[in-house]
This record gives structure tokens, C-alpha cells and sequence, in this order.
């Protein structure tokens, strides 16, 4: 038994005995200070436990935290000597995979001040006391250091010190963890991978041991991993044909402990061999062709494990249909079948430049160039004139002759009249100095005649020079000497175009003649450098068009250019040519080769311009009206209102006019001969004449008019007659103008009246006249008038006699009248009253007032006999029905009204509504009866009848089943439930208690339909509307990632995955093919979503759940007493030395909000009944803060905040501890307020 009891006390010293404590310290230079920043919200640089400090690993048996600490009311630096809050204080310290609190604000309490202290938080020891902070070693409150056994020590440790109010800072000193650990038995898990390795540029490839892991495991971590007891291994092209090659994986944790597994590594060989592209230039030889070899294109072939990779190209030769740049593929392939194949581009090029042909160019023409070194030429010399060297004269009149010629340095010879003298004084023609004949027919530009003169003559009459052009007939002068004289003291250059004397056999001469005696002795001619030409000679001539520009072509200059591969493009420039262009013009020939070859030749044109100018607003004769003032604007307008237009701009209009004709009074004329000449001197004339004359008729200034008037009984009431004939008079523009007329008298009319039609001639002193009738005229118009009021109507009553009181009689004779001019005369036309009704009757007479002479006015008048009384009548009383049922009205029976007349006899009638016996309808009708007496007089009575609907209407409902669209919504009118609604009036409108519907109304919903006839009635039913959602909800999945709780599995709900679906009446049920996983369903899972909405309608979708195992083993080593079996040996399994054995729970979520604005919490708690190691994943969420919602745990009524109170409002961790038997373990949500809550 003492070697079993040995045996178990190694195990149990193995397991928990054997124990290494370590205490690391961290220190700051000052204190650090956290004032009023919240629980937990500073955290200290961080202390570190390593391999080095535990080299036989570290499993975690206690932990211990020292903190040196003071709470002020100054500073860190200059702590005060006043009151500090002790209860703002909290710390918590952070291990590498948990965290636990060590104080919760309210730990301490009290202002006093407090030195500083050094707190030890140990799990073993008494419970921190209350008051003011004392040093000592105290069980944290709030939390539980126990949490971090079992677990790795190594890694990183802090201390997170909380100060939850300002002014009075928490200064932290100096912070210590001390753990102690024992040794790390635990070996890892190896878990390994095949691995293919893919040589490099060198054929070279290196897989290193971490390649072949595929998630070894450590409860401390994998410190170290071997293949084939190495780091790493390097392989070479060699060993593609060893593969796949068998590989030891080994792991070690940093106790020494491992693990092995086995795989294998495949060497490939995926590098393709490589070669520098090369983009030469080629040029096709004399047959058009060029080939070329791989060496050509590619260079510094090389591959990783092939020396000699074969090379290939297409294609290999090009022609001239291949000018350019042509792309040629390179292939190259090594031993492994690696192929490098990419395009390079080669350049083709014909550098031969086109052969570039002009026609021949239009240049200048030298005809004749005469410097006088001799007469080889063969000029004409009349007497006096020489050709010889120049020399100085000495005549005694003007200058003297020239010492040396126009061009110094060259002959020195000139023509002249007697050179070095002076020309002889004696009269004489003219003598010349003619040149031999020369042909300038070629000429196609400007022909000009070019010299050199020195001139000394004296002036007209006496002496005379002259220049002549012979154009092939005769003689033209085209310069000569007038009035003054000539007394050049230098050579003097002249210039002339004689184009227009172009022939066959020109011929320029220079003369001299002597015209009159006392001619002054004078040196006279010297000439030099003389000089025809032309500006162009033959090649190409071309006329501008009416528009003034002229277009060639490539083949007008073109002279047969060729290019060995074909020409492309020929073009020149410039090829549009306008007036400004005239004369001779240089052109360029550009040839293009279809490979971008250029060349060029360049000639010359010449532009003529040989259309005439042609009249715009052509000369056209004036003839104006005399204005008395000779009419000069008009003359002046029109001299100047012709204007012209040529295919060249601005022709100019010219005359000769010279005045106009002195005619009768400022009267003329003049024929006026208008030229109109463009640029290049081509011309039109044309004559016009401007004439002046008058033919203006006078005009009456006072004209003519008739005159009448009123006989007063004389021959010439007042003189007017007289007077009239003289009152007219008129006026003429060029003179007076005279008024004559033709009177013999009035005609004798009636009594004293009489006329005469009188004509009236104006006549001006041209003779032009006019005339103008008249008449005047004694006239009796005036009218008798009536005395009074004239005739007047008159009415009275019938009596029943022919003419009651002789009334008509004496209304006949009652009316008279005077004349002015004599007596007047009344009559009638009366022929007796007409026969009306009964003793009635009635005449329209015309009375008529006559005086002397004929004047007559009339006026009508009538007299009725009449009767105007009316009868009388009465009616029935008014009736009022309902309607006959099942009609909209009623049959009424009624009687005829009564009536008298007192003059005769009467009728009755009806003359309004419906007769009696008649279906009335609803409301009230008007009857209406009217009586007339024989002369129509009427009376009318009427009387209503009223028809009252009060039978309602029959209201037919139908049952109808409507679906909800997409959005949830349907709606319905009053007609879709209506069965046949009827109403022996008529209906006026139909409503439904309800027409707009939602999900809510979902089944069968019963609808009123209200019927009201056009009366005001009313009934109602109800109709059984069926609302159905037939609309699919919409499933949207979305891929998610969970870890197995600690029992190996976890389940998820629908909303996980299908939270973002929807519907437009709601989701009822989230459903999955698989919510479960276990351990064998680690890696992808691909689960199937059904989303069902309340009327059942379903959706799917699918989405990926990743199965993580992130939990690590808990184990708990137990005592056990175990014996030796007979043959004395023991065996014993890992199993026997749990403890316990993890157990997973499902997720809890709680949450808390108190509705009002104080303090609230949920808590949710449960009682342990046996020894456990705590581990959980939580998530959190609030809508207010972290800093007034919080989350942590309970243990035996300690809260531990878990979360950040400085952190996000969604945060998110894992937490573990240990726990006995008795403890009360939970979780509480915290709220400070109840605005929101966690």
C-alpha cells in the first residue's frame, strides 16, 4: 500500500502540487490618472507572462493582484490634503483569455483623505472592509479570480483602473500579478495537411512547417513545428519525379509536449520558361519580301529546370500586303510542358519614297537682256545714236552724261546719242534706237519691258522723247516726253507692261526729234540693262470661273509618278485658286506610297482672269419732274446709283457726264456712256440718259364746289351768286396758274328759284390745265309743320255701337297746319273702322299737311273701339297622395274649374299639368286652367298635387372574396357587394360601411351596404367580404458563422439567417431543415429557410452556416484511491481523474427597463449543485449607452460588469470562471434610467 499511496501522491502532486509563482510588476515613471472617466475606462500598460517564465508551461492555480493606489482631491503630482470620494473607485484586471473585477464603485465609501495604499486581491482572503481604503490583501468584490484557473497564463496581463466622477482623480502608482502555475502535461493536438509546392524561378521551392498544419491545437498554445524534424525543407527539380514525398508533421507547445501526424508533399513544376520579347524592324528586300528567324524576336531564353526549352514563331516572312506593324506569336516549351507564348510586334516597313512627276513649271521668260557690252543682239541705230562705253559729257544745258553704266562693276557699256557729247540742235524727225524683232508669243504672263535711263532733254516743242512698241501692224506709243523737261542726274529705272502688243515679231524702239529752233544743246539719251520678259512661260494656264475661283486636279500637274509598292494618296497644293491668286502660282505635287512613303515636286501655273464685269443695276434712263432748282440730288444720285459685280471683287463704275442741256425753264438732258472695269481690266459701258421736264398739271388751292341756297324771293338772294363765281383760285409749282369759267346765267324754275352748272379752268404757264364743274343752285325745301302735337291716337271702350258717341266722326276733322312760304292744306285717307269682335273695331289713318310748293309732311294715327275686361274663374283645392305602391307615383282624379265673363260668352280650358285620371310622380305637379271671353281676354286659376314617395328602397347584398396586392392592400366599391339593389323611385347612391382593407383583415369581414332611393329612403344589408393574402413573402438568407457552445453543440433560429425577409402582412414562422449542429457538422452547412406569413403562404431560400469549435476543454483533476490489481500493476484512464464533465446550455437573453427614470434590472440567476469551470459567449445592445446600460454577472449576489461602459452601444465577448457547489450564479441587465434600456 505505501507504493499505491506513492503513486497517487505523485499523480496529485503532478496535477496540482508541483507549482511555479511568478509576480510581474509594472511601474510608471508618475502616476497614472483616471478622473472621471467611468467604471474600468483607464488601462495600464500591460505586463507579460512567456515560455521563458514557464518553461514547463503554465497551467493557472491562483492569481493574485497588487495595486499601490491613493484617491486626492488635487493631483497626481500634488496630491491634496481634502475630502475625496472613495466609492468613484473601481479596477478590474484583464488576463490573455478572461477578466475578472477586483472592485465595483462603492467599494470604499467616505471623503476623509487616505495616504496611499497597496491593495492585494487574493480569492483566499476576507472581503474588502467599507470606509476609507487601508492596505491590505482582500477578496475582490465583484468578481472572482478563480475565473483564471485552469487556464494558460501565458500572454499579456493589464490592470483597467474606473474613476465615475471629475474633480478628485484616482492616481494609480504601481500595479503587480502574481500567478502561480503548474507544470503543462497536456500535449497538443497535431493536425496536418498535404501540401503541393510549386517550384520558383530558380527551381527552387521551400515548404516550411507551418504549410502542413491545418489546425493543431494547444490549451497553451503551439510554440514550435517540425516536417521531418525540420523547420523547413527545400526542393529542387529533382524531386518532381520523387513526388509525392512522405512528411513527418510534429507540434510542440512550450512544455515540451507534442504530437505527430502524417502527410505528403507534391513538387511541381508550373513555371513557364521566359524569354525577352524583341520589337525589330524589318525592311522588305528588292522582291517585296523579308523572313526572319526566332533570334530575331526573342532573346535570353531561360527556364527554372529545362536548359534548352524548343522556340517556335508564326509567322516567319512578310510582303507588301503585310507593311506595318504585324504581330508574330513566340512559343516557347520547357521539359514539364510549361509553355510561354505571348505576341511581339514586328515592324514592316518599304522605306522606298515614290517617284514624284510634275508636268513642266510656268516660270519667268527672259526674251530679251540687253547691258550694251556689244550689238551682237543687232539692235537698229539711227543717226546719233551709238552703243558704246560710257563717258562723261560736257554739253552746256542740264546734266551731263553718265561715267560709267547702270552696273559698275560689270561692261560699262550703254546706247546713247552721241556718247560722251551732246545731241546736235538742227530741226530733225525722230531718231531711233530700234531693237532686233523678238518672239513672245510663249509669253503667258505679264509682258514687260525693263530698262535703265539717264535723260537730260529739253522740254516740248522744242525737243521731244519717245518710247514705241511694235505689236505686229503698227507703232504704239507707250511713253512720251510733255511740257517740261528731263534732267536725270542718275540712272532712272523704268518699267512697262506691254502685254497687250504680245506678238510674234515685237520690236521696242527709243527716238529723239528736234521740233523747233533754239533748242537747248542737251546730252539726251543714255540706256542700260534693258530687259523684255515674261512672268510665265507655257506649262499650265487656267481662268477663273464666274464665281472667281478655278479648281485643279492631281492630274492637271501630275506628269506620271509611280512608287514600287503602289502609290496610296497623291494630292496638291494649293489646288483652289481666286482673284487674289492672278499670275503665276508655285504648286506642289505630294505623292503618298501605301507604306507612308512622301515625295514631292513642285511647278508653277499661271491664273488669268479674262470674264468681264457684268451690271448689277445697270445704266437706265431718268426722267424727273422740274423742281425748279435744277434737280441736282436727283442728278447727282443717279450718276452715281449703277454698280456692277465680277467673279473678282470690286469692279468700279465710271462716266463722262459733263453737264446737263439747258432746255424751257430748269428743264435739260444728257446722254451719259458708264463703264464698268474689274481688277484684271476687262470692261463693259453702257449709256443712259437723265432728262428733266414738266408735265405737272396746277392744283386748285381753292377748288370748285357747289353752292345752294334758300329762295328769299330775288334773282340773286344776298349776291351770292355773284360772289361764287369768283371765289376759286390754284397754284402750279414751276409758275402762276389762271382761273377762267363759263357762266350765261341761272335757268328760271319755280317762282324765284333757278341753277347753272358752271365748269372752271386752271391753266399754269406751260399750258398744263385742269377743270372742275360746279353748281348753283336757289332752292324751296322747308316743310309745313302741324299745329300742336299733329294727329294722336285714340281708343275708347265699346258700348255696343257703330261709333260710340260719334267719337270717330269728330276725331277725323280735328287736326290743321301752317307753310312758311303759303297755306297748308290737311287730309285723310280714312275708309271706316274695321269690323273686330263683337262691336269692336279699329283704323290706322294717314294724315297729310300740303304746302304751296309741294313740301308735304305726314302722320298716322289710329282709332280702336276695344274690349278689356277679363272674365273670372275658379279652381279646385289642392290635393296631396302618397305614392300607389310598388310605383313611383299616383292616379289623381280632379275636377274642371269654373268661369264668367260679363261681355259675353266664356270657355274653359286646361292649360297646364297632367289631365285628371293621369299617373302623377313624385312631388308636387301644378294643374293650370285658363278661361277666354270671344275677344280673348283671359283669366288662369291653377291648383297642385302632391305626391309623397315614402316606400324605401330593397337593399340586395352579394357576398364577394378579394385578394391583398403586394403591399397588403386591396380595396372594394359600394357596387362590387350590390346584388341587385332596387327602389321604385330609383336609387340615388349605394355606400359600404368599409372599402379599404389590410392584412388585418384577413377572413371574412361583414360589410353594410347602405341603399338610399332618390327620395331620401333608406334600407340596408350585409354582405360577407373574404379577404385573402395569396402574395408570397420574400425569403432573403444570409450566410452565417455560430461556434459550438461548450457542450459541442449550438442551435440557430430562422431569423439568424432570414431576418432581412419580409412580407407585406409579417412573417409568422422562420423554419429550418437543420437548427442544430453538433461537432460532426463543423465546416459549411447549407441549410434550407421556409418563411410562412399569417395566411400561410411560404417562401425558401438557402444560406450557409460555418460551424466553428472555438471552446477550449475544462478539466478538473479529482482525487481518487485506486488498487493495485492482483498481479500488481494498475491501469488508469484519463477519464478517472475528472472532476466533472462540460455541459453546454442554450441561449438566454434578458433585458431590462424600468419605464420610469430610477435604478432597474433584470437578473436571471440559478443555484450550482456542483464544482464547474463557466464559460459564455455574450452579445449586447443598448439604445442608450453603455455608460447608463449595463451587463455582467452575478455570483452570490456580486454584480461584475462585463461590459465596456466606454465602448460602442453594441458590443460583444466571452467570459469563464470557476464555481462551487452553493454558489448563485447569473446574469443581470442594468439600467440607470428608464429611458431605453439594455
Amino acid at each position: 500500500m505505501k507504493k499505491i499511496t506513492l503513486i497517487l501522491l505523485m499523480f496529485v502532486f503532478t496535477c496540482f502540487t508541483y507549482g511555479q509563482t511568478i509576480t510581474k510588476t509594472y511601474t510608471p515613471p508618475s502616476s497614472v490618472t483616471v478622473d472621471g472617466c467611468g467604471t474600468y475606462c483607464v488601462t495600464l500598460p500591460s505586463v507579460s507572462f512567456t515560455a521563458v517564465d514557464f518553461p514547463s508551461g503554465g497551467i493557472i492555480t491562483d492569481v493574485n493582484v497588487s495595486i499601490s493606489w491613493l484617491k486626492t482631491d488635487g493631483s497626481c503630482g500634488a496630491p491634496g490634503t481634502g475630502n475625496s470620494f472613495h466609492n468613484e473607485t473601481s479596477f478590474r484586471v484583464n488576463g490573455p483569455v478572461s477578466q475578472s473585477i477586483l472592485a465595483t464603485p462603492g467599494t470604499w465609501s467616505g471623503g476623509a483623505n487616505s495616504p496611499a495604499v497597496t491593495t492585494v486581491f487574493d480569492q483566499a482572503s476576507a472581503s474588502i472592509p467599507s470606509g476609507t481604503p487601508v492596505s491590505g490583501t482582500f477578496l475582490p468584490n465583484g468578481g472572482n479570480l478563480n475565473v483564471f484557473n485552469n487556464s494558460c497564463g501565458i500572454g499579456t496581463w493589464s490592470l483597467s483602473a474606473g474613476d465615475t466622477a471629475n474633480l478628485d482623480p484616482l492616481c494609480v502608482i504601481s500595479y503587480s500579478i502574481t500567478i502561480t502555475v503548474v507544470p503543462d502535461t497536456i500535449a497538443p493536438v497535431a493536425i496536418c495537411q498535404s501540401v503541393t509546392a510549386q517550384l520558383d524561378a530558380a527551381g527552387n521551392v521551400t515548404v516550411n512547417a507551418s504549410d502542413f498544419d491545418n489546425g493543431s491545437t494547444d490549451n497553451c498554445g503551439i510554440t514550435n513545428m517540425t516536417i521531418n524534424g525540420f523547420s523547413s525543407i527545400t526542393y529542387t527539380c529533382a524531386d518532381i519525379a520523387l513526388s509525392p514525398i512522405n512528411i513527418q508533421f510534429e507540434v510542440f507547445d512550450a512544455a515540451g509536449n507534442s504530437d505527430v501526424c502524417f502527410t505528403n508533399v507534391t513538387i511541381e513544376d508550373n513555371t513557364p520558361p521566359t524569354g525577352t520579347l524583341l520589337t525589330p524592324t524589318v525592311q522588305l528586300d528588292n522582291t517585296g519580301n523579308v523572313t526572319i528567324t526566332p533570334a530575331d524576336v526573342v532573346n535570353n531564353i531561360s527556364d527554372n529546370c529545362d536548359p534548352n526549352p524548343t522556340v517556335s514563331i508564326n509567322p516567319t516572312s512578310f510582303d507588301c500586303s503585310q507593311l506595318g506593324a504585324q504581330t508574330v506569336s513566340v512559343t516557347i516549351t520547357d521539359v514539364s510542358g510549361n509553355v510561354f507564348n505571348q505576341n511581339t510586334q514586328v515592324l514592316v516597313e518599304d522605306t522606298t519614297p515614290p517617284n514624284a512627276v510634275c508636268i513642266p513649271p510656268v516660270g519667268p521668260i527672259t526674251f530679251l537682256s540687253e547691258d550694251f557690252s556689244d550689238n551682237s543682239a543687232g539692235w537698229t541705230l539711227d543717226t546719233e545714236w551709238e552703243i558704246g562705253a560710257a563717258t562723261t559729257s560736257s554739253c552746256p544745258t542740264f546734266n551731263q552724261d553718265p561715267s560709267t553704266d547702270n552696273s559698275p562693276s560689270g561692261d560699262n557699256g550703254v546706247a546713247g546719242v552721241n556718247i560722251g557729247g551732246c545731241a546736235s540742235t538742227p530741226l530733225h524727225p525722230y531718231y531711233f534706237l530700234t531693237s532686233p524683232v523678238i518672239d513672245v508669243s510663249s509669253s503667258t504672263g505679264t509682258l514687260s519691258l525693263d530698262f535703265y535711263r539717264w535723260l537730260n532733254s529739253d522740254y516740248t516743242p522744242y525737243m521731244k522723247n519717245i518710247i514705241q512698241v511694235w505689236d505686229g501692224a503698227t507703232w504704239q506709243t507707250i511713253w512720251e516726253t510733255y511740257g517740261s523737261s528731263t534732267e536725270d542726274t542718275s540712272w532712272v529705272n523704268q518699267n512697262f507692261d506691254i502685254t497687250a502688243y504680245q506678238n510674234a515679231a515685237l520690236q521696242v524702239r527709243f527716238g529723239f526729234n528736234i521740233a523747233n529752233g533754239g533748242v537747248f544743246t542737251v546730252s539726251s539719251w543714255n540706256l542700260d540693262d534693258i530687259v523684255i520678259s515674261s512672268t510665265s512661260g507655257g506649262g499650265l494656264t487656267v481662268s477663273l470661273d464666274s464665281s472667281g475661283q478655278v479648281t485643279i486636279n492631281v492630274s492637271d500637274i501630275d506628269g506620271g509618278s509611280s512608287d514600287n509598292c503602289g502609290i496610296d494618296t497623291m494630292s496638291i497644293s494649293p489646288s483652289t485658286f481666286t482673284c487674289a491668286d492672278v499670275g503665276l502660282n508655285d504648286v506642289t505635287l505630294t505623292v503618298t506610297d501605301i507604306n507612308g512613303n512622301v515625295s514631292s515636286c513642285t511647278t508653277q501655273i499661271i491664273v488669268v482672269d479674262d470674264i468681264d464685269p457684268t451690271w448689277v443695276n445697270a445704266p437706265a434712263d431718268m426722267t424727273v419732274q422740274c423742281d425748279g432748282s435744277g434737280n441736282t440730288t436727283d442728278f447727282t444720285n443717279w450718276l452715281t446709283s449703277f454698280t456692277g459685280t465680277d467673279n473678282c471683287p470690286n469692279p468700279i463704275v465710271t462716266n463722262n457726264s459733263t453737264g446737263l442741256s439747258d432746255d424751257c425753264g430748269a428743264t435739260g438732258t444728257e446722254t451719259v456712256t458708264f463703264t464698268l472695269t474689274d481688277a484684271s481690266g476687262n470692261a463693259i459701258t453702257q449709256d443712259a440718259i437723265f432728262t428733266i421736264e414738266d408735265t405737272t398739271d396746277p392744283v386748285w388751292a381753292t377748288p370748285p364746289a357747289d353752292m345752294t341756297v334758300e329762295c328769299d324771293g330775288t334773282a340773286d338772294p344776298s349776291g351770292a351768286f355773284a360772289a361764287w363765281l369768283v371765289s376759286f383760285s390754284g397754284t402750279d409749282t414751276c409758275g402762276t396758274a389762271a382761273v377762267t369759267n363759263n357762266s350765261t346765267g341761272l335757268s328760271d324754275l319755280c317762282g324765284a328759284t333757278g341753277t347753272e352748272t358752271v365748269t372752271f379752268t386752271l391753266t399754269d404757264e406751260c399750258g398744263n390745265a385742269i377743270t372742275q364743274d360746279a353748281i348753283f343752285t336757289i332752292e324751296d325745301t322747308t316743310d309745313p309743320v302741324w299745329d300742336g302735337l299733329g294727329p294722336e291716337d285714340m281708343t275708347v271702350e265699346c258700348d255696343g255701337t257703330a261709333d260710340p258717341s260719334g267719337a270717330f266722326a269728330a276725331w277725323l276733322v280735328s287736326f290743321s297746319g301752317t307753310d312758311t312760304c303759303g297755306t297748308a292744306t290737311v287730309t285723310n285717307n280714312s275708309t271706316g273702322l274695321s269690323d273686330l269682335c263683337g262691336a269692336t273695331g279699329t283704323e290706322t289713318v294717314t294724315f297729310t299737311l300740303t304746302d304751296e310748293c309741294g313740301n308735304a309732311i305726314t302722320q298716322d294715327a289710329i282709332f280702336t273701339i276695344e274690349d278689356t275686361t277679363d272674365p273670372t274663374i275658379v279652381c279646385p283645392m289642392d290635393i296631396d297622395i302618397s305614392t300607389d305602391p310598388g310605383v313611383c307615383g299616383a292616379e289623381v282624379d280632379f275636377p274642371m274649374a269654373v268661369a264668367l265673363d260679363s261681355c259675353g260668352s266664356v270657355t274653359v280650358a286646361q292649360t297646364g299639368g297632367l289631365p285628371t285620371n293621369s299617373f302623377f310622380p313624385v312631388g308636387v305637379s301644378t294643374v293650370e286652367f285658363t278661361a277666354t271671353d270671344e275677344c280673348g281676354n283671359t283669366s288662369v286659376c291653377s291648383f297642385t298635387i302632391t305626391i309623397t314617395d315614402d316606400e324605401p328602397a330593397i337593399a340586395v347584398c352579394q357576398d364577394i372574396t378579394i385578394q391583398l396586392d403586394e403591399f397588403g392592400n386591396v380595396s372594394i366599391v359600394a357596387a362590387d357587394i350590390d346584388g341587385g339593389s332596387t327602389d321604385n323611385c330609383g336609387i340615388a347612391s349605394i355606400s359600404a360601411s368599409q372599402t379599404d382593407f389590410d392584412c388585418s383583415d384577413v377572413g371574412d369581414n361583414n360589410i353594410t351596404l347602405t341603399v338610399t332611393d332618390v327620395n331620401g329612403n333608406t334600407s340596408t344589408c350585409i354582405a360577407v367580404v373574404t379577404v385573402e393574402d395569396v402574395t408570397l413573402p420574400v425569403a432573403v438568407c444570409q450566410d452565417i458563422t455560430v461556434a459550438l457552445d461548450a457542450n459541442g453543440t449550438v442551435t440557430i433560429t430562422g431569423m439568424d439567417v432570414g431576418g432581412a425577409s419580409t412580407d407585406a402582412c409579417g412573417i409568422v414562422s422562420y423554419d429550418l431543415d437543420i437548427d442544430t449542429f453538433d461537432c460532426s457538422n463543423i465546416g459549411d452547412n447549407l441549410v434550407t429557410l421556409t418563411v410562412t406569413d399569417p395566411s400561410g403562404n411560404t417562401a425558401t431560400c438557402t444560406a450557409t452556416v460555418t460551424i466553428e469549435d472555438i471552446t477550449p476543454p475544462v478539466l478538473v483533476c479529482a482525487d481518487v484511491t485506486l488498487e493495485l490489481g492482483p498481479d500488481g500493476t494498475l491501469a488508469i484512464n484519463p477519464e478517472d481523474l475528472l472532476a466533472y464533465s462540460p455541459t453546454t446550455y442554450n441561449v438566454i437573453t434578458i433585458s431590462s427597463d424600468n419605464g420610469s427614470n430610477t435604478e432597474g434590472f433584470t437578473d436571471l440567476t440559478v443555484t450550482v449543485t456542483d464544482a464547474a469551470a463557466i464559460s459564455f459567449d455574450w452579445d449586447y445592445t443598448t439604445t442608450d449607452g453603455p455608460a447608463f446600460d449595463s451587463f455582467g454577472i452575478l455570483l452570490n449576489g456580486v454584480y461584475t460588469e462585463i461590459s465596456d461602459p466606454l465602448g460602442a452601444n453594441t458590443q460583444s465577448g466571452n467570459y469563464g470562471l470557476n464555481v462551487v457547489p452553493g454558489d448563485v450564479f447569473g446574469f443581470r441587465s442594468y439600467s440607470l434610467d428608464g429611458g431605453f434600456g439594455a
